[in-house]
């Protein structure tokens, strides 16, 4: 069962974590994942590795939204898209790094 976590936007709206989780979208033309609020956009670029397997190379936050857990919400929705569609992750961006050691359930996601 999904618990519901209330956060903050910049502009105060509340939205839930479950509503955030359904905002991430995976752009497979771009490679990347999406979060896209209060009409700003962060992202996780990522290269398909010959495996298979998606190798997170960039997360990017705007300014406006950092030091709000966006960056920790998005990965949360790229790291679920993955379990669901059976991908693992090399994490090589220094955030999902830090990600993989705080939150270790996501572990079996994780390819070394």
């Amino acid at each position: 069962m999904l618990t519901l976590v209330p956060v903050f936007c910049f502009v105060c709206e509340t939205i839930t974590r479950g509503e955030i989780m359904d905002k991430v979208m995976h752009n497979e033309a771009v490679r990347r994942f999406e979060l896209a609020l209060s009409g700003t956009t962060a992202y996780i670029d990522y290269k398909v590795k010959d495996d298979g397997s998606l190798a997170f190379t960039h997360t990017f936050v705007p300014v406006e939204l950092q030091g709000q857990g966006v960056a920790a919400r998005l990965t949360e929705g790229a790291l679920r898209w993955c379990r669901e569609a059976g991908k693992q992750v090399l994490p090589l961006c220094s955030y999902t790094v830090v990600y993989f050691k705080r939150h270790p359930e996501w572990n079996d996601l994780k390819r070394e």
